[in-house]
């Protein structure tokens, strides 16, 4: 005969075996009677969708486990950083899906997506009702940050929070006791060093390697790789292993080939690269609510619009005088621009990950990736047309 308790006002309908089960419309929790802590399993209102195509990111994979959880593991909190459209969030999403994350933390997972206009009070809401528990009952968001931080004490979780724009935006997230992780991600620099975070908590996702790039467009359009494959392989350089990018540029190559039409002036249209900007992104970009799939463009403005209005001038002026690739050092920036000293526009333009410095022979260069540099161009023809 089964026993019922009301816990924060949800029915929680006891087995002969011990064990309870929480039924709510947000999630299901199992939790055991005989003292232990409960299980909280990873709520569909919580996580996204697994990736459909997830290629090339198995090393990525093995380092993120690695710091998370494996042995020795003292990092409490990891910070994945990396270009817009480098896939950051999928990356996330797989990781919140793996088997050996499960394995590792087995009191569940915990996600939430903040944005640029975060709600933390909402977010941490969802976290409250992923343990059944009424937000409600919690009115400010100190008071929702000291129960989870209670509910958490003696847990093995994974706390994920993706698309951070501002360490603020995601300190009422850091809540997790000493046996679980966070993993965030973030495309601005600025957010690791404000959270105070060492340089080991930082893990930079790169782009995808030539044959990785290849192998997603011929699982996308195998029928134009194998029409073209060396057409295929010159727009994967042109591109730069952008996942993003590479994604829209396969589902726009199968739309061709499937009309039967010849992929080679597809191809010359995508290296030129504004075709793309056009396209929405993959569906797996659109917000998790649903209600939009924004495109390329608008994924790639979120960044450039944070800027003054000056700095967007630099920036699309930048594009316009790229190389191939856009590299550049301090002296060419200060040339293309006019000015005496670039620094304050560089400072700006790498906090917010448009910029990425690197060394060269001991000298400090700066890259902008080719999406953004396409992307530059367009902006400028704007200003320039205005």
């Amino acid at each position: 005969m089964s026993n019922q308790t009301e816990v924060h006002g949800d029915n929680y309908d006891s087995n002969s075996g011990g064990q309870t089960v929480v039924k709510d419309h947000a999630t299901m929790i199992n939790v055991y009677t005989d003292g232990k802590q409960p299980v909280l399993f990873p709520s569909p209102s919580l996580l996204p969708a697994p990736p459909n195509l997830f290629i090339g990111r198995d090393n990525d994979m093995a380092a993120l486990r690695q710091r998370l959880f494996g042995e020795p593991s003292t990092t409490l909190i990891t910070s994945v950083r990396g270009w817009p459209g480098i896939g950051k969030t999928t990356l996330a999403a797989a990781m919140a899906h793996d088997a050996e994350v499960k394995k590792a933390f087995p009191d569940g997972v915990l996600w939430t997506a903040l944005g640029m206009s975060p709600n933390p009070l909402a977010g941490l809401g969802q976290w409250l009702l992923a343990f059944g528990d009424d937000p409600q009952r919690y009115q400010r968001i100190e008071e929702r940050q000291n129960r989870l931080a209670g509910l958490l004490r003696d847990r093995r979780m994974l706390l994920i929070i993706d698309d951070v724009w501002q360490a603020a935006d995601a300190q009422p997230f850091l809540v997790g006791g000493r046996a679980c992780r966070t993993l965030l991600t973030t495309r601005e620099p600025d957010v690791a060093r404000k959270l105070g975070l060492p340089d080991k908590a930082v893990y930079r996702l790169l782009v995808l390697s030539e044959e990785d790039s290849i192998e997603l467009i011929r699982q996308l359009s195998p029928e134009s790789v194998a029409q073209d494959e060396q057409g295929v392989r010159q727009l994967v350089q042109e591109l730069d292993g952008m996942p993003l990018a590479l994604s829209v540029a396969g589902s726009l190559l199968a739309a061709e080939a499937t009309m039967g039409w010849g992929v080679r002036e597809l191809l010359d249209e995508l290296t030129e690269g504004t075709r793309l900007l056009q396209e929405a992104a993959p569906a797996d970009r659109a917000d998790l609510s649903g209600q939009t799939t924004p495109s390329v463009t608008a994924l790639l403005r979120k960044s450039t619009d944070r800027l003054d209005a000056l700095t967007r001038k630099q920036f699309a002026f930048l594009g316009v005088f790229a190389p191939k690739p856009a590299t550049f050092d301090r002296a060419a920036i200060a040339a293309a621009w006019g000015v005496d000293d670039p620094r304050p526009a560089i400072r700006e333009l790498e906090k917010r990950g448009l910029l990425e410095p690197y060394q060269e022979d001991g000298e400090v260069r700066f890259q902008m990736h080719a999406l953004l540099t396409v992307h530059a161009k367009s902006m400028w023809e704007t200003i320039a047309n205005a």
